[in-house]
């Protein structure tokens, strides 16, 4: 069963397949191409069902169930996916029977200064 989460990037609602297996969260070249990101770095990163390959690393706070997070690591995939970082971050609990995700903790953002 997929199960899926909408997210908000720089006012920009996305919708997120939740990934438990997906590191970082992912978001197609497009999405991010609106959400006007600018790349930090390039890194090495592994896809299922693909050979290991160099992609853009980006760095920004995204909202989740109206909590806003503090800045995740989010790379150039095929999909949107919601990955374990975020995850682990909101305290979520996955619930696969009723198809949805639990988010206990709305960690505090980054203070701007």
């Amino acid at each position: 069963m997929e199960i899926h989460e909408k997210i908000k990037l720089n006012g920009l609602e996305v919708d997120c397949e939740v990934d438990t297996g997906t590191v970082y969260m992912v978001l197609t070249p497009d999405i991010i191409k609106k959400a006007g990101l600018k790349p930090v770095k390039k890194i090495k990163a592994s896809f299922a069902g693909e050979y290991e390959r160099d992609v853009n690393l980006y760095v920004e706070s995204i909202q989740l169930n109206g909590c806003k997070l503090p800045p995740i690591m989010i790379v150039e995939g095929r999909q949107n996916l919601l990955g374990h970082q975020v995850l682990q971050m909101t305290g979520a609990i996955i619930d696969e029977e009723k198809g949805k995700v639990i988010h206990r903790v709305c960690p505090s953002p980054v203070p701007r200064i």
